[in-house]
């Protein structure tokens, strides 16, 4: 939500007393562009993190040949796939998520992490567990990251 306001002003409804009522939210267009190129870096770092972990705790269904710059890339790609497939994948299963409660999300994040196994030659999973316990470190290494850096909302401003 907050790179759509970036680029839009949007009128948003917000809670009050009397019912809720409109704000106006204006955003400083200066600063839109870095603190997307700032999410966008802090999610390929989580990422990394995520992976390296996932190579180090689940090395023999999990295996990423190389060092450093293979984690990398594979983080970079992933966030690629994460960027573009995912947000597709939500709205053709959001019947599927609503009925199994957000449950789903985690079939959709392996299938995720199976594109990055196909894209990437250097990377080997095997395991339906292998994919759910790669997850959920990759969930977790980006609640980490992203509590790390917290959202600036210093250039909304809010008015009645």
């Amino acid at each position: 939500m907050k790179i759509f306001l970036c680029y839009t002003g949007e009128t948003l409804l917000g809670p009050a007393v009397g019912g809720p009522q409109p704000y106006n939210v204006k955003a400083n267009r200066s600063s839109c562009g870095s603190q997307l190129r700032m999410k966008i870096l802090v999610q390929i770092v989580a990422n990394g993190i995520g992976l390296w972990v996932a190579r180090e705790l689940l090395a023999p269904n999990f295996q990423l040949a190389g060092g450093f710059a293979t984690i990398a890339l594979a983080a970079i790609v992933l966030g690629i796939i994460q960027a573009f497939a995912r947000p597709i994948l939500k709205i053709f299963s959001f019947p599927l998520i609503l009925v199994t409660l957000g449950l789903f999300n985690i079939v959709i994040s392996m299938a995720l992490l199976w594109l990055l196994d196909f894209a990437l030659p250097q990377l080997s999973i095997s395991g339906v567990w292998t994919y759910v316990w790669t997850v959920a470190l990759l969930w977790l290494a980006n609640l980490l990251v992203t509590m790390a850096f917290p959202k600036d909302e210093s250039n909304l401003e809010y008015t009645k």
